[in-house]
């Protein structure tokens, strides 16, 4: 890793300067881009040593259009609209001024109802620095503001856009991910992600490639005073020199929802081992706060045999930079063993399920211990079917393995049979369904039903669907098995991808 020089501060040509909208020293716990479940942070989180005698302040001269108040959300917020198409919002207070509580007990009356949303009429007019409540706790359960910068009504990143904070620390790279992207992708010869620490000084030692890989990479940036890692501001992959991927965390968008599990690595983030940013992209279109130049790479696939160096720069809304450095090696991808082609025929009646099998995004990949034993044969089906799809034995960090590209557009029925000298022939049977915009996935060997809305996904995928204990709580009383979903963590565009249709 590389620290770079730091750069001027950026910001919008023209933008006010912003008062920093606490009467308390900057700390800043999350930025524009950060993680949420289903969208990107959309502000920043400031915080105050859990203090809630905090002041709001009005960062800005304007007037108060509309107050809010709700056990979620923002809680108690203030909206306050401003020359040139501009809104601050600051939510989670503990308490409106005295001049807003008092709108606010009317706004309750008529309402009746402790949640209320108030537009005043005529707007309350405020000054930079006047108080509009004091920091709290409401519709969250941490101490702090959120506090949102919108032009025409379209949040935008406060740090890049007249807020200076002081900042003296550039983004650094933590850790690097290659991820396997179809059946003839090897990391270090192996079908198998490779994750590394990055070095805090000195070069990379140098990873071979082969086939469609994926490059991802987790960042840590720190503003004086803060003592929680946040977001860089933008990231920009370069191959040997040009421009093969960029995201930036300038603005948000609500149209969208979800886009952060097509940014993101979304598996890492599912079980909570890592912030790893994608440095490559699924066939979606190119999402409001997510810009990619075009054309863009989806992953590595597309490098010449040989040596390539990668480049991963970050920039923090300060102007400081980070660089990544690595050399990759592209080489022949190489079958652990040589195998004959399939010339058993699976027994698809009574088979039992396949053990151990595991998915890099729609390639199946299949643990086959026998595959380099002498005398070794095998055969597989495709919906009853010789298995015609793209496919190949691999090395995997367990031992050899089948890997077989499917069709994530297609529901999967797959028979397979194995067997060497001096080894029992072996018969083993696999279930996928696609989960594609209006599907019904029926399962009847579990009694279950599944629909797919027709704007759920970004991209059609494969998941394989199993039972699994139910130790029910305290409070409830199982009556079935679960029904566990393999894999969970592929990126779904609606808010309920998967609606029960029936459980029997």
């Amino acid at each position: 890793m590389l620290p770079l020089a730091a750069g001027a501060v950026v910001a919008a040509l023209g933008a006010p300067t912003l008062l920093y909208p606490i009467d308390h020293r900057p700390q800043v716990t999350s930025v524009v881009g950060t993680y949420r479940i289903g969208h990107h942070h959309a502000g920043l989180d400031l915080t105050t040593d859990d203090r809630l005698d905090a002041r709001v302040l009005a960062a800005l001269d304007g007037e108060v259009i509309r107050i809010k108040r709700g056990h979620f959300g923002y809680g108690r917020s203030v909206y306050v609209r401003h020359a040139d198409g501009l809104t601050t919002v600051y939510g989670h207070m503990e308490r409106f001024s005295p001049a807003l509580e008092a709108v606010a007990r009317v706004a309750e009356k008529a309402a009746g109802a402790y949640g209320f949303e108030k537009n005043l009429d005529p707007p309350l007019p405020v000054k930079r620095g006047d108080t509009l409540g004091i920091v709290g706790t409401s519709g969250t359960d941490l101490v702090h503001l959120h506090f949102e910068l919108r032009r025409d009504n379209l949040p935008i990143d406060p740090l890049q856009n007249g807020l200076t904070i002081p900042d003296t620390q550039a983004p650094r790279p933590t850790r690097v991910l290659f991820q396997p992207r179809d059946a003839s992708a090897r990391v270090e010869g192996l079908l198998a992600p490779l994750e590394r620490a990055v070095a805090s000084a000195g070069p990379e030692p140098p990873v071979s490639l082969s086939g469609r890989v994926g490059l991802a990479v987790e960042w840590a940036d720190r503003i004086d005073g803060s003592a929680r890692d946040l977001e860089p501001a933008s990231l920009e992959l370069r191959i040997d020199g040009v421009v093969a991927h960029r995201v930036r965390y300038d603005r948000a968008s609500y149209a969208e929802k979800n886009l952060t599990e097509i940014d993101y690595l979304a598996e890492r983030r599912a079980d909570a081992s890592g912030r790893f940013h994608r440095m490559y992209r699924d066939p979606v279109d190119a999402p409001a706060m997510v810009a990619w130049p075009g054309p863009t790479v989806n992953d590595l696939g597309h490098l010449t045999p040989g040596p390539h160096r990668l480049e991963v720069e970050a920039r923090d809304a300060a102007g400081h930079r980070g660089l990544w450095e690595q050399v990759v090696h592209v080489v022949p991808a190489a079958d652990p063993c040589p195998t004959q082609s399939g010339t058993l025929m699976p027994r698809a009646a009574d088979a039992p399920r396949l053990q151990g099998t595991r998915w890099f995004e729609s390639t199946l990949v299949i643990p086959v211990p026998e595959a380099c034993r002498p005398g070794f044969r095998w055969g597989a089906t495709l919906d009853g079917r010789p298995l015609t799809r793209p496919h190949r034995f691999t090395a995997t960090e367990t031992g050899p393995a089948l890997a077989i590209d499917l069709d994530p557009d297609r529901d999967v029925r797959l028979s397979l049979a194995v067997s060497a000298d001096g080894v029992p022939e072996r018969t083993g049977s696999f279930e996928a369904y696609s989960i594609r915009p209006g599907a019904e996935i029926r399962v009847p060997a579990l009694g279950a039903a599944f629909d797919v809305g027709a704007t759920a996904v970004f991209a059609p995928y494969l998941v394989d669907v199993s039972p699994a204990p139910n130790p029910g709580t305290p409070a409830l009383e199982p009556v079935g098995p679960l029904v566990v979903f393999r894999p969970t963590w592929r990126p779904a565009r609606g808010p309920r991808p998967l609606d029960s249709a029936g459980i029997g």
